[in-house]
């Protein structure tokens, strides 16, 4: 939630339970309607919660009564991509549409882009590839969502056209192979934008040319299935098929410590909350975990498990950048 007390989930395919963050204690719980379609849940920064169903999004006020407040409509399919813009104006919402044979996904998708006051669709283009997660830009009225087809689509909501569509650029980290899908995204304040790929690779590109920034690393050895940034810019989260999330540092790129405990084999996807201070991950099993990100809640748990100051070697290697303190 955007006062980073709460967290939402999908408790069932119609049913979705919000949770004080704190303490995990279930808050309240409301059943969505009009069908389940699609898993996506974003929060605004006025506190209600969009929420995809089939061909729509409904936008929820999460008090302690939860109470629907708009549905938006004018697009099709189950929704899989879904976001609400930095300044709450408007929402975003992509799709997979199923095959007529109920059997697997699509070769279709669609994107749509609504002003969540009035509930107005301002846009809709038509991926012609299952959609996949949509994110909006912080410094100019452009989203990016990854599809289906090794692309990223970036576009301009207010005219309703396309500003750039990117390629993955490598494989791996040798530049060998063929171009791999898109899967995570996420914008940097600076206004270029992270690619999370089906190949381990994470690449940071400007949007409006499709041009490299920075280096591309291999962040993972399985696919980046979502990319988080810290508010404060100076690192980002990624999360994997295998099921355990690392921390970046947004400016050397190196990984911050060892990656996250976490289940084994199955994936995952993250949220940090805005006051920058908790990661949280849920698992396809519907497991999840809360993780403090906060440099002096790790050196507590260090010394309630070692019982002891860290020397030096652990130190450099689980609290790079910093100078060497006894904290215990």
């Amino acid at each position: 939630s955007p006062d980073s007390t709460r967290l939402a989930v999908r408790m069932a395919p119609d049913q979705v339970g919000i949770f004080a963050l704190a303490t995990l204690r279930q808050l309240s719980a409301f059943s969505v309607t009009g069908g389940a379609g699609g898993q996506a849940l974003a929060w605004s920064r006025a506190g209600w919660l969009a929420v995809g169903v089939n061909d729509g999004v409904q936008l929820w006020n999460t008090g302690s009564s939860p109470a629907l407040m708009r549905t938006l409509t004018g697009i099709t399919g189950y929704v899989k991509g879904l976001a609400v813009s930095a300044d709450g104006r408007y929402v975003a919402a992509t799709t997979y549409i199923q095959p007529k044979s109920g059997l697997g996904y699509g070769d279709e998708g669609q994107l749509a882009v609504w002003e969540a006051g009035s509930g107005r669709r301002l846009s809709t283009f038509n991926l012609g590839t299952n959609g996949r997660p949509v994110a909006f830009s912080p410094d100019a009225p452009i989203l990016a969502t990854a599809m289906g087809n090794n692309q990223t689509l970036v576009f301009d909501y207010l005219h309703g056209r396309v500003v750039k569509k990117i390629k993955a650029l490598v494989q791996d980290i040798t530049g060998n192979g063929s171009p791999q899908s898109v899967v995570g995204l996420a914008f940097l304040a600076n206004g270029d934008l992270l690619m999370g790929e089906d190949s381990g690779v994470v690449e940071t590109v400007n949007p409006q040319t499709g041009v490299a920034a920075q280096h591309p690393i291999e962040a993972e050895q399985a696919t980046v299935t979502s990319v988080s940034v810290l508010p404060d810019q100076s690192s980002f989260v990624t999360t994997s098929s295998n099921g355990q999330p690392a921390l970046w540092d947004a400016s050397t790129l190196q990984q911050f410590g060892s990656t996250f405990p976490g289940s084994l084999g199955d994936s995952s996807t993250t949220a940090v909350t805005p006051d920058g201070k908790y990661l949280v991950v849920v698992y396809g099993d519907g497991s999840g975990y809360v993780w403090p990100l906060g440099l002096s809640a790790w050196m507590n748990h260090a010394c309630a498990v070692a019982r002891r100051n860290l020397t030096q070697e652990e130190w450099s290697r689980f609290v790079p950048g910093q100078p060497y303190q006894t904290i215990c």
